[in-house]
């Protein structure tokens, strides 16, 4: 569905019978699910204006594909046993999703403001609420040093922001066609 978000890798072994199969896998990537119209928006938005003003939303977003591939590191590089480095590599990027969370809380206080005008639906501060909570549960799986534990509430709260970013797409589409520039920049 439009706001879906699929990641995926590839994994191969190959049939070495001398010393034994050796395996390898690859990094992290991603497919974002878009609208079929999307495309056919993008064309009427005036002159890159729509894009710009979706650049921190989608920015919280790559910083949560950045944390996702690190925690995909993380468990495909876990020694044993866990060493004090691979803790703390595990806790820095734990550590990372606290500030993400952070910065997410921020965003809804900006965007919050704007409800009050009836422009932004109150699902679109739901859904960052529940990657709010999404980001906090993952972090503290990354603390307890658990990267496979935290990866599934990584992947949904970076599912949640994309689907915000494509509700206020439309938001913004709105409130620019109803000429309500001024508040749309805002």
């Amino acid at each position: 569905n439009p706001g879906d978000v699929i990641s995926y890798f590839a994994e191969a072994t190959d049939n070495n019978t001398r010393t034994g199969p050796g395996k390898s896998i690859s990094e992290l990537y991603f497919i974002e699910v878009r609208p079929f119209t999307e495309r056919y928006e993008e064309m009427e938005a005036q002159s890159g204006q729509q894009q710009g003003d979706m650049n921190m939303l989608s920015g919280l977003a790559a910083t949560q594909k950045q944390i996702i591939k690190e925690t995909w590191q993380h468990i495909n590089s876990r020694p044993s046993p866990i060493t004090d480095d691979y803790k703390f590599a595990v806790k820095k990027t734990g550590e990372k999703q606290s500030d993400l969370k952070n910065k997410v809380q921020r965003a809804i206080d900006e965007i919050s403001t704007f409800m009050r005008t009836g422009s932004v639906p109150p699902e679109v501060l739901m859904k960052l609420e529940s990657a709010i909570d999404k980001m906090r549960q993952a972090s503290d799986e990354l603390y307890a040093i658990e990267p496979r534990k935290a990866l599934p509430y990584e992947q949904d709260a970076l599912e949640l922001l994309v689907k915000v970013m494509m509700e206020m797409q439309k938001v913004l589409t709105r409130m620019r066609q109803s000429g309500n520039q001024e508040v749309a920049d805002n």
